[in-house]
């Protein structure tokens, strides 16, 4: 369950932007790579997101990352990258 916007603060922002994995799998399917990061999300009918949409630009970019269909390859790049924790993590504070 999130609690603020995707990478708005913490740790995550930096490393969501600028990981290798995400910044390939973008230009790979020449979007942005939070659209990458909204379509690893939605990849399943189990998660729900509610990107943000405060402009037209943000409705069709989150459109467009509904319509990425990620390889199971590209799946496994981004599952390397952000594996699931072994352990309770706490929340990062922003």
């Amino acid at each position: 369950m999130a609690y603020s916007p995707l990478a708005q603060g913490g740790s995550l922002r930096k490393q969501l932007l600028t990981d290798p994995a995400v910044q390939s799998l973008a230009e790979k399917y020449r979007v942005k790579p939070l659209q990458i990061a909204l379509a690893w999300t939605i990849r399943t009918n189990d998660v729900i997101a509610i990107p943000k949409a405060g402009r037209q630009q943000h409705v069709l970019e989150n459109a467009e990352a509904a319509a990425i269909e990620l390889t199971p390859e590209d799946l496994k790049k981004l599952d390397r990258a952000f594996p699931k924790p072994r352990k309770k993590v706490p929340l990062d504070m922003i």
